[in-house]
């Protein structure tokens, strides 16, 4: 996995087997520095300001933040079964985590870095091909450009929930194709 900086001269990469991440130059194509993290870390995402980036232990079942200037690790965020994708609002303020493992998705305040929200994916209609058995298993994450909502992919439904970020609720479903992980927001350009 991987997440840019909103100027898009840098970018950082998880690597899940040696449980660090790099963060390499754009322009120059080459890594300036490589930070050790936990083990199997895989889910990340960068603050819209690019101090801070979120990282998620697929081994050790935690979130660490880690602060770029510095090179190393700030906090680490605990009691999750797998903290398997992250996504940063575009306003910088909250971070949402997925876990497939709790069937849950947690919204963070990035500044207090403290949890905002708890939700609760309802266990209702899980699919015989559930990668976690059991668990709508909510997977690959995505924001609005307003910050309002993020969409949630739910493999272990074969749908993408609509969350709104200042509810604190599920707005609504929509069907995708078996096996949903990865998604992205697309804002179509209106032209006169």
């Amino acid at each position: 996995m991987l997440a840019m900086s909103s100027s898009g001269d840098e970018l950082f990469t998880t690597n899940i087997v040696d449980g660090s991440i790099s963060r390499l130059d754009v322009a120059k194509r080459e890594t300036k520095h490589v930070i050790p993290v936990a083990k199997f870390v895989e889910g990340i995402a960068i603050s819209p300001d690019g101090k801070r980036v979120w990282v998620g232990s697929n081994g050790d079942s935690i979130v660490v933040i880690v602060d770029t200037d510095a090179g190393r690790a700030v906090d680490t965020l605990r009691g999750f079964g797998m903290p398997y994708r992250l996504a940063v609002s575009p306003d910088g303020h909250s971070v949402i985590v997925t876990d497939p493992v709790r069937g849950e998705v947690r919204v963070y305040d990035s500044v207090a870095r403290r949890q905002r929200l708890l939700i609760a994916i309802p266990r209702d209609s899980i699919v015989a091909t559930a990668e976690v058995p059991g668990s709508p298993s909510p997977e690959g994450v995505t924001t609005s450009p307003d910050s309002r909502w993020a969409f949630i992919t739910l493999q272990g439904r074969n749908l993408v929930a609509m969350i709104d970020l200042r509810k604190g609720s599920i707005a609504g479903y929509a069907p995708t194709g078996s096996w949903s992980d990865g998604i992205a927001y697309s804002a179509l350009e209106r032209r006169p």
